[in-house]
């Protein structure tokens, strides 16, 4: 009967007017069934209620019955106080989870499912070591968790229900923490509280969330609004990964003022890649880079930037003096753009690793890089892979390669550079005692011996 019950409230109206009507009618029931009991005599219903818990005391028809009753009733009634009576087909948008809206259209969502959200976070974060992974190939999605068929359709949590969730897991295993641990010994409302050193003890032990990997979650407009509202309320995060969400300038520019005004978040690995980025959107990055230092890594790979955006990334790194990693794959930048990066690495001494793979860059970007790398000798690792230039190019990192004392790792992979190019780069090795590693795979001008002979001249030459 309660599992029963439990069914017909997710099928809409028709199905829970009928669960009501049920429900009704299972009331006077349980008051006769409780009367023949004596459960009202003598103030023993408590004891009564006790007493169903323990399936070995149920030996009589009138035990099994009356637990059936009462369990029957106690989950119609949670069902019918948290699950929407309005007719889920109503929601024209379709997004996802109808069954969970009430008259007021607000996100709300049953205690049972909130408190096996957080639980199955907490085997996630245990397993991981702090990553929470919202959806993933190698661990089951967790908001996969609770999709619903209704009519034969599948139906997942709305955004503003997975916002909710997300929310609640980062209050309940950061933010109560950060609370806690600023409060001083000895405090008032800490040692004054009976249990209160148990409970403080509870929360510490709750594994923490520092890596939050939100990649391919395809979130609505509202929950990329609501992002910004969680980030803002949060702590205790290393890792933010928001990669292959289709998020917009709006969205973005929310996210980097929370991460900006909240002091509590000192993202170290940031990751916006796959994004629909433009340069209002770099302008809000740039401007977070500019005034957070403890950013160490940030990816925009396959994000629209293009020259504007690659400019204003360019000013924020003028005065950036912590941002280390820097992905601009895919970004669509042209020439100016690798103009304005490279007047940036002439004041920059702390950018280790750049990646200007498959751009747009040409002969004068290169050109240029190279020209602010002849005195630059912070950077490690460049990436020019994938771009249209030829042996103008080459010439132009063979200059570079001939004066630099800091690129330890280059790849050069799938260009228009010919044998002749090779070997400009493979002369301007002889004195170069930096560069470790060199790639020039790819590249169907090129003969494939040059891979292997000028990694054996770079690998040869002693260290400077």
């Amino acid at each position: 009967m309660m599992e029963s019950m439990t069914q017909l409230m997710f099928k809409g109206y028709e199905e829970a007017r009928v669960a009501l009507t049920t429900l009704l009618f299972t009331v006077p029931c349980c008051i006769l069934i409780g009367v023949e009991y004596g459960v009202f005599d003598n103030g023993e219903l408590v004891q009564q209620f006790q007493d169903v818990r323990d399936l070995n005391l149920l030996t009589d028809y009138r035990d099994q019955l009356w637990a059936a009753v009462c369990f029957s009733v106690i989950n119609s009634i949670e069902k019918i106080l948290r699950f929407s009576l309005v007719d889920p087909w109503l929601h024209e948008k379709g997004d996802g989870f109808p069954i969970l809206y009430v008259r007021s259209h607000a996100a709300r969502l049953p205690g049972g499912l909130v408190r096996d959200w957080l639980f199955r976070c907490k085997e996630m974060l245990e397993k991981t070591e702090g990553r929470l992974v919202l959806k993933a190939r190698e661990i089951s999605d967790l908001y996969g968790h609770y999709v619903q068929q209704v009519k034969e359709r599948a139906y997942g949590l709305s955004d503003p229900h997975r916002a909710i969730l997300l929310r609640k897991a980062m209050h309940y295993f950061n933010t109560r923490r950060l609370h806690l641990e600023r409060r001083k010994p000895g405090a008032v409302g800490l040692g004054a509280l009976p249990g209160a050193a148990r409970a403080a003890a509870a929360v510490l032990s709750k594994p923490m969330i520092t890596h939050l990997i939100a990649d391919g979650l395809a979130p609505g407009q509202q929950l990329s609004k609501m992002l910004a509202d969680i980030l803002l309320d949060s702590s205790g995060l290393v890792t933010l990964d928001l990669s292959k969400n289709n998020m917009d300038d709006a969205a973005v520019a929310g996210v980097m003022d929370a991460l900006r005004i909240n002091e509590d978040m000192q993202i170290q690995f940031l990751d916006l890649s796959g994004n629909s980025i433009s340069a209002q959107g770099c302008a809000a990055v740039a401007e977070t880079l500019g005034s957070n230092s403890s950013v160490y890594a940030l990816n925009l790979a396959g994000c629209p930037c293009r020259d504007e955006g690659a400019i204003a990334i360019a000013e924020a790194l003028k005065s950036n003096i912590g941002l280390f990693r820097l992905d601009l794959t895919g970004c669509h930048i042209g020439p100016e753009g690798a103009i304005a990066l490279a007047t940036a690495l002439k004041q920059n001494s702390v950018l280790t690793v750049l990646s200007l793979r498959g751009t747009l860059i040409g002969n004068q970007g290169v050109d240029a890089m190279c020209r602010a790398l002849r005195a630059n000798s912070f950077l490690k690792d460049l990436d020019l892979s994938h771009l249209a230039v030829d042996d103008k190019a080459a010439n132009c990192i063979a200059q570079m390669l001939a004066v630099n004392k800091g690129v330890e790792r280059l790849v050069l992979t799938h260009t228009n550079i010919t044998d002749q190019g090779a070997q400009l780069i493979c002369n301007a090795l002889q004195t170069n005692g930096t560069l470790q590693s060199i790639d020039v795979s790819g590249n169907a001008s090129m003969d494939k011996s040059w891979q292997k002979l000028l990694n054996h001249v770079a690998k040869g030459k002693p260290r400077s």
